[in-house]
């Protein structure tokens, strides 16, 4: 479930920025989530890195959303890899996401489609 704090946090965001809707940074701050639970669970240290989101994110696309993940990926203005690292430093610089700093942009020039 979304806190409410999160959704101001994101109102604000798109006060200043509309390149992707309010469901796309729910949907990556969720990846996110799930990465970092799950290096925590396996006791793996160290930042999440942009490949891992990049692939976890897509993993969980195709799972929540089948043959409809292109679809899904255009209506939220997302079409590459920069698109999702945009999102992540928005985050970040709302302190959302304080452990994911050390993302490198260049991981993020990847294309989804």
């Amino acid at each position: 479930m979304i806190s409410a704090e999160f959704k101001e946090k994101i109102s604000v965001i798109l006060e200043n920025d509309l390149r992707y809707p309010q469901d796309a940074y729910f949907f990556v701050s969720d990846v996110v989530v799930k990465v970092g639970n799950a290096k925590r669970i396996n006791n793996e240290s160290g930042h999440l890195t942009g490949k891992q989101i990049i692939k976890s994110f897509l993993d969980f696309l195709v799972k929540e959303y089948g043959p409809l993940a292109e679809e899904v990926l255009n209506s939220w203005n997302l079409c590459n890899a920069s698109d999702i690292g945009n999102i992540v430093y928005n985050m970040i610089e709302l302190n959302y996401c304080m452990r994911m700093k050390m993302i490198l942009e260049k991981i993020f020039s990847l294309n989804l489609i």
